[in-house]
């Protein structure tokens, strides 16, 4: 897109979770980025000066790399029981679903 460069990266939700660094593809090679725990399906992060150079001027564009949680399919039933143990460590669910859902019902 124009002089920028739109890139969307996999990660776990383990990685998402918990923060991970990532290998990110640019036009000069692979570079590590950090994702920080807490990250959200759709987060875009801003890589400056990664795309492509300008024509007319001096400089370049960014790259701007896309998170998406993969969410698996098939768990074992080891993995289940963890997630279960883990929603009710957490307290089920998600405080910004709990918010949305008492405005709702106002």
């Amino acid at each position: 897109e124009d002089a920028s460069v739109l890139c969307e990266i996999p990660i776990t939700v383990t990685q998402a979770i918990l923060g991970t660094e990532l290998e990110v593809p640019t036009l000069d090679g692979n570079v590590k980025y950090p994702v920080p725990a807490g990250t959200q399906s759709g987060t875009v992060f801003r890589l400056r000066g990664k795309g492509i150079p300008y024509l007319r001027g001096s400089g370049r564009g960014d790259q701007f790399v896309t998170v998406r949680v993969a969410v698996p399919k098939n768990l074992s039933s080891a993995a289940k029981d963890a997630l279960r143990k883990f929603a009710e460590a957490s307290g089920g669910a998600d405080e910004s679903q709990k918010s949305k859902f008492n405005k709702w019902k106002k």
